[in-house]
């Protein structure tokens, strides 16, 4: 991975649809609990993308994630 991957993925500037739901994976999901909290916004921007280059699988996705981690932190 370059310099300019790893950037992107650092910052989600530039990223593609996949990879930013990657990202909200990554980075709110797989570090457990105390990262949930950060998981309906990042899921909510893949959508965003998603939704911006017509992938509507991936974003019915990533929304139903977003809801999903909301529930899950707010009860």
């Amino acid at each position: 991975m370059g310099l300019m991957d790893s950037l992107k993925k650092a910052t989600g500037l530039g990223l593609s649809p996949e990879e930013q739901y990657a990202r909200a994976y990554e980075k709110a999901v797989l570090l457990g609990p105390t990262k949930f909290g950060d998981a309906p916004g990042l899921f909510e921007d893949a959508a965003k993308k998603a939704a911006e280059k017509g992938d509507t699988q991936l974003q019915t996705r990533a929304l139903a994630n977003s809801r999903l981690y909301s529930f899950i932190t707010s009860g």
